[in-house]
């Protein structure tokens, strides 16, 4: 019981930031870029280009399928980070 109350004593801040810095840590470990990302950058890139979301698949060997691009909103901003930085 006398290690429980010495928990109890740390100040929520430290807690937060030691659960933040291991969050941080896991993602570090785990970062390979995954596939999925390189196909919504160039979602990303034909938004911008077209101005507009597509509503016809691309990228696929399946050409003329309509579509309702949903994470539209994500391939713009992974596709700016993505010209910002110049690779992930």
């Amino acid at each position: 019981m006398k290690v429980l109350k010495e928990y109890a004593r740390l100040p929520l801040f430290a807690i937060g930031v030691f659960l933040y810095v291991s969050t941080l840590q896991i993602f570090a470990i785990s970062s390979s870029t995954d596939s999925d990302l390189y196909f919504l950058i160039n979602g990303g890139w034909k938004v911008l280009e077209q101005q507009h979301v597509p509503h016809m698949l691309f990228n696929t060997i399946h050409n003329g399928f309509h579509t309702i691009m949903q994470q539209w909103l994500m391939c713009v901003i992974d596709a700016v980070a993505y010209n910002t930085a110049g690779y992930l």
